[in-house]
C-alpha cells in the first residue's frame, strides 16, 4: 500500500497533492448542462468499471441514485467549481480514505499561490472550534480563543458540514475531522465560497466576546506569518527530518514511534527495515523493557513490509496480514481520460493478473517473479527471542492508511491496551494499493480512484471502523497551545499504575 495523497492539508504540511505546471487562462469557467451530465456519466462509469471497493459500504442502486437525481438537479450552465461541491457527497457514500473527488489542477494551483483564505488556523476541541495559530494580519487576536460564528454562521455547524464533506475510510468520523481541522481554510474556500474577508464573533480566552473582521490572505502569506509567529510545523513526518523509527527507553519504559510505514522512506534514509526492526529489539530486550509503548499518530501510512516487521517481535503465533487482496479489471481501457501513463499497469495488469472464478484478478506467477512474494498474504513467523511483555499502542484520526491496519494487526495479533483516538485507517477492509486520477474532461475535475480491495485479517475488527481505543484521550486546545502531550502522559501514568500492581 502506498503513502497517498491525504488533502490539501498535506500540501501544507508535507505536500502529497501534485501541483499544477501548466496554467490555464482560467480557473473557474463555465460548463454547460449536458457537459456536466457527460462528466457524470463518465465518472459513474469508470468508478464502476476500475475501483474495486465501490460498493463496500453502499449498494450499487443507492450510487446510481445519486447520479441521477445530480443530472436532474442540473438543467442549467454550472462552474466547474460548484459541480466540484456537488460531487463531494460521494465521500460519504464510497467512503475510502484512498478514494478522493479534487478541484481541477487550476484552481489547486491558485489554492496554492494565489486564492484568498481563512487565515486561522483552527483546532476542533469538544464541539467548538478554536483559534490555534493566528496567522492573519491582525495581531490582536489570541491563540485559544473560541471562533463562535464565521460570515454569520454558526462555527461549529460550518465545520461539521466541512468535515461530512470529505473522505474517510467507512463510518469514521475522527479523520475528516482532524482534516477539516488543519486544513480548514482550504476546505471552506473549496466547499463553501472564496470570501474576501470574514466577520468573526469570539469568545476571547477571558471569556469576553469581541467581532473582528479578518481579510482573507494567499497561501505563501499565510505560511510567512505562520513560520515567523510559530517556526517550522510539523503535522506529518518526512525523510528530512530524521530516523523513521526512534526508541527511547528509561526504567524499563520503552517508547518505539513509529513515524511513517513506508519502505521506500526507510530506503532514502538508507535504513534496511527488518535489520532496523532487529536492533531495535534487541536494544529492548538487553534493557529487560517490560512495558512498550508503540506511538503510530500522526504516521500517515506507507505499506505492509514495516507493519510485518513489527509483527514478528510481537506475535506469538504465525500470522498473514491480509486474507484477500484482487481488483475489479486488469486493463485500463479509457487511457486518454487518466493524468499520467497507464503503459505500466496496462501491462502487468494483462500479464500479472489472473482472473478467478469470481470475477475478481489477483496476482499470479508473473507478478511473483517481477515483484516477489505477496507480503501481505503470505505466513509470517515470530523471530525467535519475541517480545513478551506489555504493549500499549497509541493512535489518533491521522493514523491513516498502513498505519491504521498497523492498529488494527496489533489488535488482531497481540494483546496490546489501544490508548488516543480511532484510527483514520480502518481495521478489516479497504481500497488502495495502486491508484488512477481520473480528469474529467468538461469540468477538469479530478478523482483519484483506488484499484486494489484488501481485505485484512483481523477477526476482533468492527466493520467500517478504526481500532476504537480502550482509553480515549485527545488533546484538548489547552495542550495544544502549550504543547502537552496529554495522550503520553496519561499512558506513562497507565504504566506506572502497571508496575506498582
Amino acid at each position: 500500500m502506498q503513502k497517498l495523497i491525504l488533502s490539501t492539508l498535506l500540501i501544507v504540511s508535507s505536500c502529497f497533492i501534485t501541483i499544477a505546471q501548466s496554467k490555464k487562462s482560467t480557473a473557474v469557467f463555465k460548463i454547460s448542462a449536458a457537459e456536466a451530465h457527460e462528466d457524470l456519466t463518465i465518472l459513474q462509469e469508470e468508478m464502476h468499471y476500475l475501483h474495486a471497493g465501490l460498493y463496500t459500504f453502499t449498494p450499487k442502486a443507492t450510487m446510481d441514485r445519486f447520479y441521477s437525481e445530480l443530472k436532474a438537479e442540473i438543467t442549467d450552465s454550472i462552474t466547474n467549481e460548484e459541480f466540484y461541491r456537488k460531487l463531494l457527497p460521494l465521500h460519504g457514500l464510497i467512503m475510502n480514505g484512498h478514494t478522493m473527488i479534487r478541484p481541477s489542477e487550476q484552481l489547486e494551483y491558485n489554492r496554492l499561490n494565489t486564492l484568498p483564505l481563512f487565515p486561522l488556523d483552527t483546532y476542533w476541541d469538544k464541539g467548538n472550534l478554536y483559534l490555534l495559530r493566528n496567522t492573519s494580519n491582525n495581531l490582536n487576536l489570541k491563540d485559544g480563543s473560541r471562533i463562535d460564528s464565521i460570515n454569520g454562521e454558526d462555527a461549529s455547524e460550518v465545520f461539521r458540514y466541512l468535515a461530512s464533506q470529505w473522505t474517510r475510510d467507512g463510518y469514521n468520523t475522527t479523520f475528516p475531522e482532524e482534516i477539516a481541522g488543519r486544513a480548514f481554510g482550504e476546505f471552506y474556500t473549496y466547499m463553501k465560497s472564496s470570501p474576501s474577508s470574514f466577520d468573526l464573533v469570539l469568545t476571547e480566552v477571558d471569556g469576553s466576546a469581541s467581532r473582528v473582521n479578518l481579510e482573507a490572505l494567499p497561501t505563501p502569506i499565510l505560511d510567512e506569518h505562520r513560520l515567523a509567529r510559530y517556526g517550522k510545523i510539523d503535522l506529518y513526518w518526512e525523510p528530512s527530518m530524521g530516523d523513521p523509527i526512534t526508541l527511547d527507553i528509561k526504567e524499563g519504559v520503552a517508547v518505539l514511534a513509529i513515524k511513517t510505514c513506508s519502505k521506500s522512506d526507510f530506503n532514502k534514509l538508507f535504513r534496511k527495515t527488518k535489520k532496523l526492526m532487529n536492533q531495535l529489539f534487541q536494544k529492548i530486550d538487553d534493557e529487560n523493557v517490560e512495558h512498550l509503548i508503540i506511538d503510530i499518530r500522526n504516521n500517515g501510512g506507507g505499506d505492509m513490509y514495516v507493519v510485518a516487521e513489527l509483527l514478528k517481535h510481537l506475535s506469538d503465533h504465525p500470522f498473514h496480514l491480509y486474507d484477500d487482496t484482487y481488483l475489479v479489471t486488469n486493463k485500463v481501457k479509457r487511457k486518454k481520460l487518466y493524468k499520467g501513463s497507464q503503459f505500466l499497469l496496462n501491462l502487468t495488469g494483462g500479464l500479472g493478473l489472473k482472473k478467478s472464478e469470481d470475477g475478481k484478478y489477483r496476482r499470479n506467477w508473473f507478478t511473483e517473479i517481477f515483484y516477489g512474494k505477496d507480503i501481505d498474504r503470505i505466513t509470517h513467523h515470530p523471530v525467535e527471542n519475541m517480545y513478551t511483555g506489555k504493549i500499549y499502542t497509541l493512535t489518533n484520526a491521522a493514523s491513516f492508511s498502513a498505519a491504521g491496519f498497523m492498529a488494527s494487526a496489533l489488535q488482531a495479533h497481540t494483546s496490546s491496551v489501544f490508548i488516543g483516538e480511532e484510527p483514520g485507517g480502518g481495521t478489516n477492509t479497504i481500497s488502495a494499493g495502486e491508484y488512477l486520477d481520473l480528469e474529467l474532461p468538461h469540468s477538469k475535475n479530478i478523482a483519484t480512484l483506488a484499484l486494489v480491495a484488501e481485505l485484512f485479517n483481523n477477526p476482533k475488527s468492527q466493520t467500517g471502523r478504526g481500532v476504537i481505543p480502550d482509553y480515549p484521550v485527545r488533546n484538548s486546545i489547552q495542550d495544544m497551545l502549550v504543547g502537552h502531550d496529554r495522550v503520553m502522559d496519561f499512558t506513562l501514568k497507565l504504566v506506572q499504575d502497571q508496575k506498582s500492581e
